[in-house]
């Protein structure tokens, strides 16, 4: 049997369209709309430094309470109104060209390391601020903090953080770094980093640097220097050949040795003048009886300690002497050594120069 179709269908299907029209419309627009809580983040202002804190490094025991404390601390340490601090799960590398690399990609103008050691107490720490533009190397906060409580640390690290966070803003410009020296293409290390050879020029972050000159056959000089921004900084080192023979021989003995002798020297010089001055004399009052005297008047009870006292007089200002002679050539050298250093400031119009002889 064939049946008609119903007049009221397409009807019907239409009505449905038009009412499910609306729906669809308002729902498509709500999922297009984030939600009111997830916003999406202002991008910098202009002049703001992006600042990218990576995960904490721990050796030795810290539990998860104390590492989220720590954290904690070091991100009150880099509040600021300048600084958009952002996180990120750490990279798979941990020299400065990758995380130079990391931070870029990251969109990120510095990135932050943070190593901690801890065992019984004892904790050390290494913060480091690495900046993603250029080869300067980074800026290092130490902290070692013997027989301390997390409180303590946490405290020290909150403080290395607001240094670390006044550097990040400070470091507009570069600090210009020059140094010259012998021998020629000696090996110039910035941080524990090799950086280039003499004569050098370059630039660093400012902050707290350890600057290193090496060559074979020739004694290294490393070199604290506190560079200020807006700064430059020229060094002159000179290194010292290494004795013929082999390297320089340890002087750290001289000096005990020294005032060993001539305390030494000093007993024995004492001692043997009083058995001089004994020589001869009576031995208590047994020579006042007249029972112990020979003959001649002369009493058998006597000291016989001239031989003493001359063997100790005499040994006594040789060591004396050597002692005396070890501290001389100790302060001498001290006087003409590695730590002479020869200092000049100037202060310019824009900037501030300083130029230190080695």
């Amino acid at each position: 049997m064939i049946t008609s179709p119903d007049p009221f269908m397409h009807l019907r299907r239409c009505l449905v369209a038009l009412v499910a029209t609306p729906s669809l419309i308002v729902g498509s627009w709500a999922s297009a709309t984030p939600p009111a809580d997830e916003v999406a983040p202002e991008a910098p202002a202009a002049g703001d430094r992006v600042v990218l804190m990576l995960p904490l490094e721990v050796e030795g025991e810290l539990s998860e309470q104390d590492r989220r404390d720590l954290v904690t601390q070091m991100q009150a340490g880099f509040e600021h109104t300048r600084i958009v601090l952002t996180d990120s799960a750490p990279p798979t590398c941990s020299d400065d060209a990758c995380l130079r690399a990391f931070g870029r990609e990251m969109n990120a103008d510095y990135v932050i390391s943070t190593q901690i050691s801890a065992g019984d107490r004892d904790y050390q720490v290494q913060m480091r601020a690495l900046s993603v533009h250029g080869e300067r190397p980074a800026t290092r906060a130490k902290i070692d903090c013997p027989v301390c409580g997390i409180a303590e640390v946490s405290d020290q690290l909150a403080a290395k953080a607001r240094v670390m966070r006044d550097w990040v803003l400070a470091d507009s410009e570069a600090i210009e770094l020059r140094i010259e020296g012998s021998p020629s293409s000696a090996i110039v290390s910035v941080d524990q980093q090799q950086v280039g050879t003499l004569p050098f020029s370059g630039h660093l972050g400012a902050g707290e640097h350890e600057v290193t000159v090496s060559a074979p056959n020739y004694i290294s000089k490393t070199v604290p220097l506190r560079a200020l921004s807006g700064s430059s900084v020229e060094l002159v080192i000179d290194l010292e050949p290494e004795p013929i023979g082999g390297p320089r021989v340890d002087r750290a003995w001289r000096l005990p040795v020294a005032g060993t002798a001539i305390g030494l020297g000093v007993a024995a010089l004492v001692t043997g003048a009083t058995f001089l001055a004994l020589d001869g004399r009576p031995i208590g009052s047994r020579c006042n009886d007249p029972a112990n005297l020979d003959a001649d008047g002369d009493c058998e009870f006597i000291y016989t300690s001239l031989p003493a006292g001359v063997g100790l007089t005499v040994g006594g200002a040789v060591l004396a002497g050597v002692g005396v002679g070890l501290l001389v050539v100790e302060l001498k050298q001290r006087r003409t050594g590695d730590t002479a250093a020869r200092v000049q400031f100037g202060v310019g119009l824009d900037r501030a120069s300083l130029r230190v002889d080695f």
